[in-house]
């Protein structure tokens, strides 16, 4: 459909969730062909989308329309800074997080653990621990909880104790069951 529609040669084009029903790289695919039509062109496309990251990673503008509110319109990173993209999708349990451009889950909050190691794993051990509500500080930070990425293993340090897990899913299901974290 989105070819017969671009072999009329349209100024305009009007798409609404041209996307919807495609994988994740189709998607991508398709918006990053519609923006490079666009570019080469001069077709204005327009598009609804429900995929915000992906409109926000591709889109020349985004206008932004919150329920019950007033249209926004702005390059994508225009609208992160002005603080609409936070407000347009404030609810209770999500927030926009504009430093990190993402929105963010709210947990029950499991309390500060530090984190100490670099590179991809710590990356993801990071992502993991918030995913089950922690706070992640930098080590040095003392916490009651503290873990340290080893060439083959996690180590968990807390009250005295120390344990190795070989596993991102092991040292997730040690760290939920401790105290306070039930």
């Amino acid at each position: 459909m989105i070819a017969r529609a671009l072999a009329q040669s349209p100024q305009v084009l009007l798409l609404d969730e041209p996307t919807a029903f495609l994988d994740l790289p189709r998607r991508v695919e398709i918006t990053m062909l519609l923006h490079r039509i666009a570019h080469d062109t001069g077709c204005i496309i327009l598009l609804t989308t429900h995929d915000l990251d992906l409109a926000l990673r591709i889109a020349d503008r985004i206008w932004l329309l919150p329920a019950g509110g007033q249209l926004h319109t702005g390059l994508p990173e225009e609208l992160a800074l002005d603080g609409s993209l936070a407000r347009a999708f404030e609810s209770e349990g999500i927030t926009y997080d504009a430093a990190q451009g993402r929105f963010n889950l709210q947990r029950k909050p499991c309390g500060p653990i530090s984190l100490q190691g670099t590179g991809l794993r710590a990356v993801w051990t990071q992502r993991a621990l918030e995913r089950v509500g922690y706070d992640v500080l930098p080590a040095p930070a003392r916490t009651a909880t503290q873990i340290t990425l080893t060439a083959d293993a996690w180590q968990i340090d807390t009250n005295n104790t120390r344990t190795d897990h070989t596993t991102l899913a092991g040292l997730i299901a040690h760290v939920t069951q401790l105290p306070g974290n039930n």
